[in-house]
C-alpha cells in the first residue's frame, strides 16, 4: 500500500504573529508540527506495518517547513517532499488541496492519502475532503480504526459521524482524515533522529498543470477582507477574592440558577428566540425574485430520531434574515431517507428534497445532490451546519464548483454587492477575519450550533415543497457503508444549563477531580478550552470554543480560563458568566458579568470542602 500524508507545520502555541493588512501568518518564532497531523503519520505507519508499502510526506510552505518533514521521517516514514515556491504563497484551502494533489502527482500513484482532521491554525478541516472532489476519489473523515485490507475490496475502517459510527470499507484509491485521539504518535529514539534526511523538494515548474492562477493567492476564490483584533468592551469592575470568598460567589451565582431553572430548557430558549411570528420585514424584492443566482439556501438536517436539528432551525432563521437584507429568497435543501414531520412549518420560500435510500452517510453521495441542487437552481449563498456531516459535505461541493468556503462563522452579513460577509476567528482564534468569495459564486459557509437564534416552527403559509430525485452512483463513490450504530454522547453540552469550563488554571488531570464531582452534584456538565483538551485531560466532546462547541447556557463559570478568541467565540449565548483568574487582564473578565480575580487553586479547597459536607 502506498501512502500520502499530509502534514503542516504550524506556530507554536501563541507563537507567531499576523499581518492584519494582508490577513497573513507571519510564522516567527518557534515552530512545530500540526498537533493533528501527528496521528495522521502514525496511522499511515501503522498500516505500513500491518499490511506493508511506503510511507510518504508532503508538505508546503517555506523552507522551514521542511522541519516537520525531517520529524515525521524520524517517525519512520519513508520520503519526504516539500511543495515550496512564491507561486503557492497565500492558497487557501481549496488552492492548497490542488496543490498538494499536483505535488503528489509528480511523485506517485497513491493508493491512500491521510489528513489530520484539521490544523490549529486554521481550524479548518477542509483540505483533505476538498483533495478527494478535486481527484475524483471516496472520502471517509475522523476514522477511529482500521480493520482489514486486500487490494480487491479495499479498506475497512471505523469512523465518526455525528452521534453515529459507520463501519464502512473504502474502495483504494482514496482519501481519509484521522482523530487525533486513537493514533498517539510514537516517539522517535535518538538514532532515528540523528540519520540523516534527504527532503525532496517540488517547485511550480515540476507540475504537470503550470497555470499560475490555480495556486496560491491567485486561485484562491476566497479573500480575506479585513483581518481584525477585537474591541475588548469595557472591563466590568474586577473583584479581588480570596479563595473562600470566591468559592462562595461560584455555589451562590450555582444555587440561583438551580433555583431560577424550574423553567424547561425549551421555554428558556424560547425567551432567547427571536419572534418569527410574522414574515420577517424585508427589502422590496427583485422584479423576478426567482431568477437564478438570487437565492440563499441552507441544507437541513435531522438527529438520530428523525428531527429537525436545533443547528438546522438557526440556519433557516439566518437565511430569512439575510434574504430579507438583499431581497434574495430563503430556500432549503433535505437530503435524508424520511421526512421530519415539522418540516413544511419552517419560514422558507422553498425546500428541495433529495430523497435517498437508507440511513447511511456517504458524504460523496450527499455531496452530489447538493452540486446537482446547485447547478439546476444556482444559489448565491450555501449555508451548512458544522456538524460532521456538513464539514465533510461542505469542502466536497465547493470543490467540486471551484469556489470558496469559510468554516466556522459566527457571524454572517450581506454587503451592497450582494456579497456574504463572512465572519470568523482566524489564525488559531487570535483574531477576527472578514472573508469575501468576491469572484465565485455561490459562496459556501459553515455556521456552529448556538451561532444564530433558531427559527421556532410555527404555521407559516408554507413553503414550496420541491421533489426531486436523486440516484446514488453505482459505484458509491467508492465507499460501501457496512453498519451504523449510535454513539453514547459523552457529553451534554448542547442542552446544559450550567456549565463549568476549566483552562490552563490547572496544572494536572487529577485537579479537574474536584470540578467534576462539583458538577455532578449540581446537575452541572464540564468543559474544556482547547489547550486542556490537546493535552488529553478533557475529551474533545468537551472542548468550547471555534474548534470545539458553542454553548448557550444560562449560566457559565469559568475556571482558570484565559479567554481567546477562539473560546469567546464559543460562549457568546452564555447568558451569565462568572469568571475566575488569577490575571486581572485576562481577556475572560471582557465577557463576564462577574469577574474574580483569584488563584483558582485558593478556590479548590473551598469547593472541596462544600462537597465534604454534603457527603455528610
Amino acid at each position: 500500500m502506498k501512502i500520502a500524508v499530509c502534514i503542516k507545520q504550524v506556530p507554536a502555541e501563541r507563537e507567531g504573529a499576523t499581518d492584519l493588512k494582508l490577513g497573513l501568518v507571519i510564522r516567527t518564532g518557534r515552530r512545530r508540527m500540526n498537533p493533528y497531523d501527528a496521528p495522521a503519520v502514525e496511522a499511515a505507519l501503522q498500516l505500513k506495518e500491518r499490511f506493508g508499502g511506503r510511507v510518504d510526506v508532503f508538505s508546503m510552505g517555506p523552507q522551514s517547513a521542511g522541519e516537520v518533514i525531517g520529524e515525521a521521517m524520524s517517525m519512520g516514514a519513508d520520503g519526504g517532499w516539500l511543495m515550496t515556491d512564491r507561486v503557492f504563497a497565500g492558497a487557501d484551502t481549496l488552492a492548497t488541496a490542488r496543490t498538494l494533489a499536483a505535488g503528489m502527482a509528480t511523485v506517485d500513484q497513491y493508493d491512500l492519502i491521510i489528513c489530520g482532521l484539521k490544523t490549529t491554525d486554521g481550524d479548518t478541516g477542509q483540505v483533505g475532503p476538498a483533495l478527494a472532489a478535486l481527484l475524483e476519489k471516496p472520502f471517509a473523515g475522523r476514522v477511529e480504526s482500521f480493520d482489514e485490507y486486500d487490494e480487491q475490496n479495499g479498506l475497512t475502517l471505523h469512523h465518526k459521524v455525528d452521534q453515529w459510527l459507520q463501519t464502512v470499507r473504502l474502495k483504494l484509491p482514496g482519501v481519509i482524515s484521522v482523530v487525533r485521539e486513537n493514533f498517539v504518535p510514537r516517539i522517535p529514539g535518538l538514532k532515528a533522529r540523528m540519520k540523516k534526511k534527504i527532503i525532496n523538494e517540488i517547485h511550480f515548474s515540476d507540475l504537470a498543470e503550470k497555470d499560475e492562477n490555480l495556486y496560491g493567492l491567485k486561485g484562491s476564490p476566497t479573500r480575506i477582507k479585513r483581518a481584525y483584533v477585537p474591541e475588548r468592551p469595557p472591563t466590568g469592575q474586577i473583584l479581588e477574592a480570596g479563595g473562600e470568598k470566591a468559592a462562595e460567589i461560584v455555589l451562590s451565582a450555582i444555587n440561583e440558577a438551580i433555583a431560577q431553572g424550574g423553567l424547561a430548557l425549551n421555554t428558556m430558549m424560547a425567551a432567547k428566540t427571536r419572534d418569527y411570528g410574522k414574515p420577517s420585514p424585508r427589502r422590496r424584492m427583485r422584479e423576478h425574485p426567482w431568477v437564478q443566482g438570487s437565492a440563499l439556501v441552507s441544507w437541513l438536517e435531522t438527529d438520530s430520531q428523525g428531527r429537525l436539528t436545533g443547528l438546522s432551525m438557526e440556519l433557516a432563521g439566518e437565511s430569512r434574515r439575510l434574504g430579507a437584507e438583499a431581497g434574495f429568497p430563503a430556500w432549503g435543501i433535505f437530503i435524508e431517507e424520511s421526512e421530519p414531520a415539522d418540516l413544511d412549518k419552517l419560514d422558507l420560500d422553498r425546500i428541495f428534497i433529495y430523497q435517498r435510500p437508507g440511513g447511511d452517510f456517504n458524504a460523496q453521495d450527499f455531496a452530489d445532490a447538493l452540486v446537482s441542487c446547485v447547478k439546476d437552481f444556482q444559489p448565491s449563498t450555501v449555508l451548512l451546519g458544522a456538524t460532521d456531516r456538513g464539514k465533510d459535505v461542505a469542502p466536497l461541493a465547493a470543490a467540486r464548483l471551484g469556489t470558496g468556503l469559510t468554516a466556522d462563522c459566527v457571524e454572517l452579513r450581506m454587503d451592497d454587492g450582494d456579497n456574504l460577509l463572512q465572519i470568523r476567528p482566524a489564525f488559531g482564534g487570535n483574531v477576527m477575519a472578514e472573508i469575501l468569495t468576491p469572484l465565485a459564486r455561490p459562496q459556501f459557509a459553515t455556521v456552529r450550533q448556538g451561532a444564530f437564534k433558531a427559527a421556532p416552527l410555527k404555521a407559516f403559509a408554507g413553503p414550496e415543497i420541491v421533489r426531486l430525485k436523486h440516484q446514488s452512483r453505482p459505484d458509491s463513490f467508492g465507499l460501501e457503508v457496512l453498519e451504523r450504530t449510535e454513539r453514547p454522547e459523552a457529553s451534554s453540552l448542547d442542552e446544559a444549563r450550567i456549565i463549568l469550563a476549566v483552562g490552563c488554571g490547572f496544572k494536572s488531570a487529577a485537579d479537574l477531580d474536584i470540578v467534576q464531582a462539583l458538577a455532578r452534584a449540581k446537575g452541572a456538565e464540564v468543559g474544556a478550552t482547547r489547550s486542556v483538551v490537546e493535552r488529553g485531560w478533557m475529551p474533545p466532546e468537551a472542548q468550547i470554543g471555534l474548534s470545539g462547541r458553542s454553548v448557550s447556557p444560562s449560566l457559565l463559570i469559568t475556571l482558570g480560563v484565559s479567554g481567546s478568541v477562539q473560546f469567546l467565540a464559543g460562549i457568546r449565548g452564555a447568558e451569565r458568566l462568572v469568571a475566575i483568574n488569577n490575571d486581572p487582564a485576562a481577556p475572560i473578565f471582557s465577557a463576564a458579568q462577574v469577574c474574580l480575580c483569584a488563584d483558582v487553586y485558593q478556590v479548590l479547597p473551598f469547593l472541596e470542602k462544600y462537597l465534604s459536607q454534603c457527603e455528610e
